[in-house]
């Protein structure tokens, strides 16, 4: 290899489809080893997910503000000096936060080639009529409604695009991704079945059910739910990290378990469970009497009963007396 200076006819620069301006600064056959991009997003804009295949990536920030996500890191905030490493392919996007144009360079090694690109996003819109006509047959097949569980469960057994994931990933990381692009799918069926009048399509994970459109139905569901715009975000599913799944899933144990000593404090109270607090209060006071050693009752049987009108207290945020 020979010394070489090159200097980028900035004439050449040209807008991709990603969502950006690019000029090559420098990507020769003769220096296969590396390839250097200018980039410049504008303000407000985002650039579309995507990967490049066996291609490590940086950007060199050198003006502007932005956000950047890259596979499961959670967005952050980075300007000018600030350098990102993406490795090979890792889902990435950019946007540019600030009143000015976002500029930064892209360093790819080995050098970039275009067979490398991958467009999530496009990849992802091809088939995405299909799967959701492919949805919407399933569902026709269940009047009564079927299961999250159920359904995620028919999709593993046909190898489904739904389901697919790799191998390396934690099993409850791959359970949510699953999920998540299952609701995805399902709430731009159920605004498509709207706008179509289709059909009504109800969306819980106990029941998923096609009800027959009605003219007299209000405007397109979710438009101010936030699970749907949470669903609709691909960029949610990106960002959720497998130490995020077993943070959220802690929390939900910790709920449940929560749930079953309500469940079982009402019953050491003899009590349905659907009794509020103050019926609770009530039968305790009169099982408290009924049980005080004082009254020759039983110390073991009182202690029980102590401890699930704490359990109790403890589930409604109060103290055992309030």
């Amino acid at each position: 290899m020979k010394p070489v200076i090159h200097h980028p006819d900035p004439d050449q620069e040209y807008f991709f489809d990603e969502g950006c301006h690019i000029l090559e600064s420098w990507n020769q056959a003769l220096d296969p080893a590396c390839s250097i991009a200018r980039a410049r997003v504008a303000p407000g804009d985002t650039t579309r997910w995507h990967r490049l295949r066996d291609i490590s990536e940086r950007y060199l920030i050198i003006r502007g503000q932005g956000r950047v996500e890259v596979g499961e890191t959670p967005p952050r905030e980075v300007g000018p000096g600030d350098v990102v490493l993406i490795p090979p392919g890792m889902a990435q996007r950019i946007t540019n936060t600030g009143g000015n144009e976002l500029l930064f360079y892209a360093i790819c090694t080995p050098r970039f080639v275009p067979e490398a690109y991958q467009d999530l996003e496009e990849s992802a819109s091809i088939s995405r009529e299909a799967l959701e006509e492919d949805l919407l047959a399933r569902l026709e097949r269940h009047p009564e409604g079927i299961s999250e569980f159920e359904l995620l469960q028919a999709l593993r057994a046909e190898g489904h695009p739904v389901t697919h994931g790799s191998d390396d990933e934690p099993a409850d990381h791959r359970l949510f991704q699953q999920h998540f692009r299952l609701f995805h799918l399902l709430h731009r069926l159920r605004d498509r079945c709207h706008s179509e009048e289709r059909a009504r399509l109800e969306i819980n994970p106990l029941c998923i059910r096609l009800h027959p459109y009605r003219p007299g139905d209000s405007a397109l569901p979710g438009r101010s739910d936030p699970l749907r715009e949470y669903y609709l975000d691909l960029g949610n599913l990106h960002a959720t990290s497998a130490a995020d799944v077993d943070d959220m899933l802690g929390r939900f144990w910790v709920r449940m378990q929560g749930l079953e000593q309500k469940g079982a404090a009402l019953r050491v109270l003899g009590l349905e469970a659907d009794a509020d607090y103050e019926q609770a209060r009530e039968r305790y006071r009169k099982l408290a009497m009924e049980h005080h050693p004082d009254r020759g009752g039983d110390t073991r049987k009182l202690q029980e009963i102590n401890s699930a009108m704490e359990a109790l207290a403890r589930a409604h945020g109060r103290g055992k007396g309030s």
